[in-house]
């Protein structure tokens, strides 16, 4: 309806402008309702806990991951010195068994795979002491290393 005349209120307004005014600050309100914002309210409208935020590590200076090390690789040396909670990943090729003389100071693993994945032999060192760690292939003995684990 082209050039059809269109009545206005008192202060000049269509109808369609009206319903745009009363509908806007809802629509404010509503989107307000439904953003998120970092600061808590003063007092929670429900029983519930306020949600607590936890610093990511390059916020708290710790780096990502924490402070988590990477293994120790074990490839023939004839000694090696560690501290507990270390890894040591045993990276030669061939191997087929791992095994320690004493198990209070290291907790070995096997190689294995696991579908397509392959997974080395090492050991987790468990506790102070000395211990051997010796590496065998298919034709026995490769080699072995003595492990001195300090706290």
């Amino acid at each position: 309806m082209r050039g059809a005349l269109v009545p206005l209120d008192a202060a000049g307004h269509t109808r369609r402008m009206r319903l745009r005014y009363l509908l806007a600050p809802a629509a404010a309100l509503l989107l307000a309702a439904c953003s998120t914002s970092t600061t808590s309210p003063a007092t929670p409208s429900s029983g519930a806990p306020e949600p607590t935020r936890t610093a990511l590590p390059s916020e708290s200076g710790s780096p990502i991951g924490g402070n988590v090390l990477p293994p120790i690789e074990i490839d023939g040396q004839s000694s090696e010195t560690v501290k507990v909670g270390d890894h040591l990943n045993v990276t030669s090729d061939g191997v087929t068994k791992v095994s320690t003389d004493n198990a209070e100071v290291l907790k070995v693993s096997q190689p294995h795979t696991e579908g397509q994945a392959t997974f080395n032999g090492g050991a987790e060192v468990v506790g102070a002491g000395t211990a051997t760690l010796v590496v065998s292939g298919k034709g026995g003995e490769l080699y072995s290393t003595k492990i001195t684990a300090t706290q």
